[in-house]
Formats: structure tokens, sequence, C-alpha cells
């Protein structure tokens, strides 16, 4: 029973399936009419149905010729299937780093995510990786998650031809940005939301990210630089506040420097004050 036609959103690719299908040999026709808070489908030559992009990766998984694709007993398959879980968590914004950071401490004596070759854990975690484009990279570039570095690099390595090409095709389509959509079909949204629970997150509406261009992870210096004639104000605290958090999304640090462009204005008063209420901040 061969499939034959893979339906989904154009705006939402479900990369993990796309690429094991690549993988694997399958080829269906594919159509990306679906709307985008549609889940993924399998239409069968017989007319029977599968939807879900987990569903269909454990179905392609099941019935691939790659060795162990899906494991090769109950544990690891099990296994696989406990990662699966896991990877949503690579596309909620805030919980983003906290899930490089477990996988980069499971990897530290692994080579595959799950056995000794290749699998669709190690598929559905590449395409977490890769979906948040410019974000990943500035982490894969930096030294912080070696572990993780290191396994993206060898599977990039090994299966470059196939998931170069899913990654041209279907990554940053929508926007040309290279990162996650913030839509996402039925089956991710619901995987999202359990992995924000399980990280501290709560399931409310989903975070917009804000890249630095070409910020490398540990050398970003932000100044903050307020004028001290004055008390701290609203303008003051929301660029405070914005530099607080590229200083922490890049381990990076912000460095006060009072502006004197107005110096009959301006007072050690209004200078201790400032500080004061950054501190507070």
């Amino acid at each position: 029973m061969d499939i034959k036609t893979f339906s989904f959103s154009a705006a939402t690719p479900p990369l993990a399936v796309i690429a094991a299908a690549k993988l694997a040999g399958f080829s269906p026709s594919i159509d990306t009419s679906l709307p985008s808070d549609s889940a993924p489908t399998f239409l069968f030559s017989n007319g029977s149905k599968l939807r879900g992009a987990f569903v269909l990766l454990r179905y392609i998984g099941r019935t691939s010729t790659l060795p162990n694709f899906y494991g090769q007993n109950a544990l690891e398959t099990s296994q696989i299937d406990e990662l699966l879980e896991y990877a949503p968590v690579l596309s909620s914004g805030p919980a983003f780093e906290n899930g490089c950071k477990y996988i980069d401490e499971y990897l530290e004596k692994r080579t595959f995510l799950v056995g000794y070759s290749l699998s669709i854990a190690d598929v559905a975690i590449w395409a977490g990786l890769a979906g948040a484009g410019k974000r990943w990279e500035s982490l894969r570039k930096s030294k912080k998650y070696q572990n993780l570095a290191r396994w993206y690099n060898s599977i990039v390595t090994e299966h470059g031809a196939a998931l170069n090409e899913v990654a041209t095709t279907y990554i940053g389509k929508k926007g040309g940005s290279g990162e996650p959509s913030a839509t996402k079909s039925k089956d991710q949204t619901v995987g999202t939301d359990k992995a924000n629970n399980v990280n501290g997150e709560g399931g409310g509406k989903p975070l917009q990210e804000i890249d630095l261009p070409d910020a490398e992870i540990g050398k970003v210096r932000l100044r903050f630089a307020p004028e001290p004639s004055g008390y701290l104000h609203i303008g003051h605290s929301k660029a405070a506040l914005l530099n607080k958090y590229f200083a922490e999304r890049y381990q990076g640090e912000v460095i006060i420097r009072f502006d004197d462009t107005n110096p009959a204005k301006e007072s050690n008063e209004f200078v201790d004050n400032l500080v004061k209420d950054i501190d507070t901040l």
C-alpha cells in the first residue's frame, strides 16, 4: 500500500516528516494547499488516511527499509517516542535554549540519539533545530552546546543531500526569515503546549522572538545611555528592559554610560536615582 499524496500547509511544513520521507526514499505527490491549522496527512492508494506529524513520522519509521529507523527493540522504540514528544520544545521560543541544554547533556556519550544508527528521533530534533534558523546557527557556531553541535554537524555531513534539500526548499519560506513560524498545525500546537508546561512555561499566547543579526553568544555588549537630567521614565524603562533581554539571551552584558548632551540640566542626584531605579528594574 503506497502513499499516494502527502498534504500539508505551505505555511507550516512538517520538516521532520518531509525529511524522514526523503531519507526513507518515499516519493508521494506533494500537496501544500491545506489551511495553516490543519494536520499533515498521508493519503494512501486504497483511500485510507493518516493525520498528524508524529503519526506520519512513526509510520515512516515502521515501514522504512533503513536499519533501525524506529529502533531495533521495544526499549529503543519507546526512547524514540519519548524524544518525539520532547521535540516540540524546540519550536517554542521561551523554551528553546532549555531544550538545547537538555539534548546537549543527553548526547554527551552518544553519537546518535537512540541506538547506533540514525532514527526518526534524530530527524525530529534536526528539524526542530534547523527550523529555528539564525537562532540555532548562532548557538551552533558558539561553544555553548558542543555535544549538540557535534551531533548536528555529523548528521548534516552524513545525510546532507537530503537534509539540505529539505532545508533549502521549506525553511524560511514564510517571510524569508528562516525562523519557525508562530502558526503551527494542530498536532504541533498540542505538543508544544505540553513541552511548555514541562519546562515551567504557561500555555498562553506564543511569544514573538527577536534576533540580533550575526550576534554571537558571549560577545554581545549593550550600551544603555540615559541622560541624567531627570528621573527614570517609561522610555528609559523600555530601553533598559530590552537591553537586559538581549544581554541575557546572548550571555552578554549591559554597560550603563550616561550621556552628557545637556549638562546644564544634569546632576549627581539624577545619576544616583537612575542607577537605583535601574537596579530595581
